[in-house]
């Protein structure tokens, strides 16, 4: 029996760097986390993706589009609570090595809408 399929969502809230939350206080960077969490789960909802899991290693690929032609930092784009959201979800197992083997990240500026694609490739 095959596992599961890749697993994609669209999170449509705009990819924020560390760099900027850094010089934020304790609690914008919680407010952070915590709007990305819920704007992951519901996402999953949407897509009705709700019940996949994958229980070996998996890669993560992380797109980020964003409407301004400005200057962006693929580099410190924040992930963490989307990764922890599909934790809590039970969607992976952990977001420890054994399981997120590899976190890849790409963008791109002049986009329609401001989100984050995020795709789970199961590792064979």
């Amino acid at each position: 029996m095959p596992g599961p399929k890749p697993f994609k969502i669209s999170i449509p809230v705009k990819p924020i760097s560390w760099n900027v939350l850094a010089r934020k206080n304790h609690w914008l960077y919680t407010k952070v986390f915590d709007e990305w969490k819920r704007a992951t789960w519901a996402a999953v909802e949407e897509g009705r993706l709700r019940g996949i899991r994958f229980k070996g290693p998996v890669v993560i690929s992380v797109e980020c589009h964003w409407v301004q032609h400005r200057r962006h930092d693929v580099d410190s784009v924040v992930a963490k609570p989307v990764i922890d959201a599909l934790v809590d979800m039970r969607v992976i197992p952990d977001d420890s090595l054994e399981f997120v083997r590899e976190v890849r990240y790409s963008g791109q500026v002049g986009a329609g809408k401001d989100e984050m694609t995020v795709t789970v490739y199961p590792i064979c």
